[in-house]
C-alpha cells in the first residue's frame, strides 16, 4: 500500500471514527455537566425544552393560520361556484323559454312571496310597472300557463294562479275539435263542460283559447290524464296533469296579454 493511500485511509477511519464517537461525546458531556454544575445543566436543558416547544407552537400557530386561509378560500370558491351555477341556471331558463316563446323580448321575473296558507293562489314577483308589467300580464313557464297579473306596483306585482279554485279559463285541445273550461281543486285540475260527442282521449294536451279577455292564446293548461263521464250525461270532465309545479316554482316569464 502506498504511503497516499495510507493517508487516505487513517482520515477516513477517523472521519468515521468521530461519526460515531460524537453522540457519545455529547452524552458524557452532558453527564458530566449534570455532575459537575447541575444548575447550569437544568437551566440548559430547561432552555433547549423551551427553544423545542416554542418552535412547536409557532409551526402549529403556521398551520392554524394556513388551515384558517384555506378555509377563507374554500368558502370563495363555493360562493364563486354558487355564483356561477346561478348565471348557468339564469342562461338555461332564458334560452328554454326563448325556445318556447319564438321571441327575444320577454320580461323575466322571480317569484318573492307566496300565500302564507300555502295554496298558492297569489304570489309575488320582482317585477312592476318600472319594468314594462302591466295588469292582466300573462306569467308562463315552459309553455305552461302560471297565472296573470291582478295588480302591479312600480316594482313588484301581485299575481293570480291559474290553479287558484275560483278561476275558470276556456279551454282548447290542440287540434281545436274539443272545448271546454279549465279550473283546479285543491288537489287537482281538470277541464270540464265537454260536450260528449267531441273527440278527446288520454295524452290529448289542452291550451288555452284565448277567448276570455285574460289569458293568451296557445299556452298549455295540461295533458288528458283520465275522463270521467257518464252516457246518461251531457258533459264530460277530463282530468289533467300539469308538468309545473306552482308551488315549488322560483321563475316565470310574463308575456303581453294581446
Amino acid at each position: 500500500m502506498s504511503l497516499k493511500s495510507g493517508s487516505v485511509y487513517l482520515i477516513l477511519s477517523i472521519f468515521f471514527l468521530y461519526l460515531n464517537l460524537t453522540p457519545i461525546v455529547r452524552d458524557l458531556h452532558g453527564l458530566v455537566s449534570f455532575f459537575t454544575n447541575p444548575l447550569a445543566f437544568f437551566y440548559t436543558q430547561t432552555y433547549s425544552k423551551s427553544l423545542e416547544t416554542l418552535n412547536l407552537l409557532n409551526n402549529v400557530q403556521q398551520v392554524q393560520v394556513q388551515n384558517k386561509q384555506l378555509k377563507e378560500e374554500i368558502t370563495k370558491l363555493k360562493g364563486d361556484l354558487a355564483f356561477y351555477k346561478k348565471l348557468y341556471d339564469e342562461k338555461t331558463f332564458i334560452d328554454k323559454q326563448k325556445d318556447y316563446y319564438g321571441f327575444d323580448k320577454i320580461i323575466y321575473a322571480d317569484i318573492i312571496g307566496r300565500d302564507f296558507n300555502g295554496d298558492f293562489n297569489t304570489f309575488l314577483i320582482n317585477k312592476g310597472l318600472k319594468h314594462s308589467v302591466n295588469e292582466k300580464d300573462n306569467l308562463a313557464y315552459n309553455g305552461y300557463a302560471v297565472g296573470y297579473v291582478k295588480k302591479a306596483d312600480p316594482f313588484r306585482s301581485l299575481a293570480l294562479s291559474i290553479e287558484s279554485p275560483g278561476l275558470k279559463v276556456p279551454a282548447v285541445t290542440l287540434s281545436n275539435e274539443t272545448t271546454g273550461v279549465f279550473n283546479c281543486s285543491k288537489t287537482v285540475c281538470f277541464v270540464q263542460n265537454i260536450l260528449q260527442d267531441k273527440p278527446l282521449k288520454e295524452g290529448d294536451i289542452f291550451v288555452t283559447s284565448g277567448i276570455a279577455g285574460v289569458f293568451k292564446k296557445s299556452l298549455i293548461l295540461g295533458t288528458v290524464q283520465s275522463i270521467e263521464q257518464t252516457p246518461e250525461e251531457l258533459f264530460k270532465k277530463a282530468v289533467l296533469k300539469r308538468e309545473v309545479n306552482l308551488k315549488t316554482l322560483n321563475k316565470v316569464v310574463l308575456l303581453k296579454y294581446e
